[in-house]
Parts: structure tokens; sequence; C-alpha cells
């Protein structure tokens, strides 16, 4: 699946995205992203996972916790920017 279609697959993926996007030295776990983005967390756990499948975020497994972080590949991070810099312009 494309980054563009994952950004725009939920208004949660969006967020959580967006959440990294604008944050990208943020290290957070599942209950604090959900803190963040409000919302419920077995929704938030799902759009991690996918995110992460995607390569748009890294897992990392700590004992018994998952940190997540933003990706540091640029080409990611400027379809990303891109994606959403066009969204921002088409909704004026």
């Amino acid at each position: 699946m494309g980054i563009e279609k994952i950004i725009f697959r939920s208004d949660l993926h969006k967020k959580v995205i967006m959440f990294f996007h604008e944050n990208p030295a943020a290290i957070d776990t599942l209950r604090g992203v959900s803190t963040w983005v409000r919302a419920d967390e077995k929704l938030v756990k799902k759009v991690l996972s996918e995110l992460a499948e995607a390569g748009i975020l890294n897992s990392i497994q700590v004992s018994s916790t998952v940190g997540y972080s933003y990706t540091q590949d640029m080409q990611t991070i400027r379809t990303i920017d891109k994606a959403l810099s066009n969204e921002k312009k088409s909704s004026f």
C-alpha cells in the first residue's frame, strides 16, 4: 500500500502520522500515543502496527514495552510532508 493511501486511510492514521511528523524525535508507547491523539488504545494499537509495517514508524521492543518512533528515511518523510501539504492546500 502506498504511503499516501496509508496516511489518509482514516482520521486516526492521519492523526498518528501528524503527531510523529510534527515531533520527529519523539519515542512513545501505545498509551502515550493514545493520549496524544485522544483515541482508544485498541484502535491506536492497530494503526501503530500498520504504520510500523509500512516503514513510517519504527517499533522498538524494550522489556515488556514497545516504543514507537518516526522513520528516519528522508524519502518517506518527504513523501509524507508533500501529502500533508497537498491536503492543506486542497482544503482551502
